[in-house]
């Protein structure tokens, strides 16, 4: 797996200056990490343009295990990802039933499958800005989805200097009939529990 990354920072770099090409390196760096974060709670909002924004919370056990419980619209339906499948919740978490299954790639699948997008970065830039006041690493840049349809995105970090940990992101996207925004608060949580339906 670090093999392929290495890969990915090297077809983005090519011949940039050296501070950009670290700075793109680390943009590229976070776009392909899939390592596991821990218990982590993220606020996230959408806005699709033409539509009224949609807020959630998503809680995070693991890649494999999380659930995401809607904020805006209340009344849509929560959604939790447990042992390979896929259930939904009409009473606010109450009662859970099976959708579908819902594969869970391994990290290097996922990793294979970001380097796509990888070998597109550019436009990296790196700074830093206050957070909550307290100052934050901030790494974005440009991609372009390499899937079914063409999406161009840009992305934005907010990064705690300490401990790498991103505390908020911000995901810009444009295609040929769509576009938007998405932004995601992030913090740990230690002691998340998490429903286990049967």
């Amino acid at each position: 797996m670090k093999a392929l990354l290495a890969t990915a920072c090297a077809l983005a770099l090519g011949t940039q200056p050296a501070a950009a090409d670290a700075c793109l390196e680390r943009f590229v760096r976070i776009l392909t990490d899939v390592s596991e974060k821990g218990p982590v709670k993220i606020r996230v909002t959408q806005q699709y343009k033409g539509a009224p924004a949609t807020e959630n919370v998503h809680y995070g056990l693991s890649s494999a295990h999380w659930m995401t419980q809607m904020v805006k619209p209340a009344n849509a339906p929560w959604s939790l990802g447990y042992r390979g499948a896929l259930y939904t919740s009409s009473n606010k978490g109450k009662t859970w039933k099976k959708v579908r299954a819902l594969p869970t790639p391994t990290p290097e699948e996922r990793l294979k499958a970001l380097m796509k997008n990888a070998r597109t970065a550019r436009n990296a830039r790196c700074g830093t800005e206050m957070l909550d006041g307290a100052p934050h690493d901030t790494v974005e840049g440009d991609y372009t989805f390499q899937g079914n349809m063409k999406i161009e995105y840009h992305h934005k970090y907010w990064i705690t200097p300490e401990t790498g940990f991103i505390r908020k992101a911000v995901y810009s996207f444009r295609a040929r009939a769509i576009s938007g925004h998405i932004t995601q608060l992030i913090e740990k949580a230690p002691g998340l529990a998490l429903p286990t339906p049967e």
